[in-house]
């Protein structure tokens, strides 16, 4: 069986990007694989929906769990990843045992830099996650930036470094620009609205930007941004995940339906 793998790795890598050799890289990759297939039925299923979501059932949310600030879960989920990335960005010109610095590298270390930001000086918080859900998310984001880090390209293609820092340019400014809109709409509502009358609490679909047009553009266009690190990558175990990142949102009908079931917090 492993034989077989391995040959069927062999024909792949004379045929696509290079992706990990030997059995630690038959097992990455059939683990990304396996998170490839599975993701869809496991967001879709409130039983076993991811608990920070505000989607999810209050019950797993609060259930044997100990809660932490919203803000603090999302530092412990975007900090590890921002400060690894970074610190190898930094310091791989001068020591031959780290990865060679590589445009991916600098791209994942600048999204997980503005999402620190954006944590700290734009999104607006009310509830609480549970802090073992925001440490689970923050080892995978640690870890998947180590792995884009060290296995990325130095040297891509002229074309693959062009149109990778083109989507993610696209992307990341489009993102941040959503998130704005959301701040703007969760700050106008906090202070009791025009009127200046009482709070009200519950969900409403966000106006403004293409918000008009699709139910979550902050999320398309953080697609496009992986996407472009994706191609700038040119490996194989880079761009396997982003197929789980795009499958997943993209499979839900009412993505593409505005309005339809994508709400932000209103108080």
């Amino acid at each position: 069986m492993i034989s077989l793998l391995l040959s069927i790795q062999n024909e792949l890598e004379a045929r696509l990007p290079p992706m990990m050799t030997g059995y630690f890289g038959i097992v990455l990759t059939v683990m990304q694989i396996f998170a490839t297939l599975t993701s869809y039925g496991a967001e879709k299923n409130p039983e076993t929906r991811a608990p920070y979501s505000k989607f999810a059932k209050e019950s797993l949310k609060k259930k044997d769990q100990t809660m932490v600030p919203s803000r603090t879960g999302m530092l412990i989920i975007y900090t590890p990843a921002c400060v690894v990335a970074l610190v190898l960005c930094i310091l791989s010109p001068h020591f031959s045992a780290l990865p060679d610095r590589s445009m991916a590298g600098i791209l994942v270390a600048t999204h997980f830099a503005k999402r620190v930001m954006e944590v700290l000086y734009v999104h607006s918080y009310s509830g609480q996650v549970a802090i073992g859900m925001s440490r689970m998310i923050g080892t995978v984001y640690f870890l998947y930036a180590v792995l884009i880090c060290f296995v990325s390209d130095p040297e891509p293609s002229k074309n693959a470094q062009l149109l990778g820092l083109a989507l993610f340019v696209i992307g990341i400014r489009g993102n941040l620009k959503h998130h704005l809109i959301l701040a703007k709409l969760r700050s106008s509502s906090s202070s009791g609205g025009k009127s200046g009358g009482p709070k009200k609490m519950g969900y409403v679909a966000p106006k403004g930007g293409l918000f008009d047009y699709v139910a979550a553009p902050h999320y398309m266009f953080e697609l496009l941004s992986w996407l472009g690190i994706a191609i700038a990558a040119n490996h194989l175990n880079v761009i396997g995940p982003h197929l789980e990142r795009i499958l997943c949102p993209f499979s839900f009908k009412n993505v593409i339906n505005a309005g339809d079931s994508i709400w932000v917090s209103y108080s």
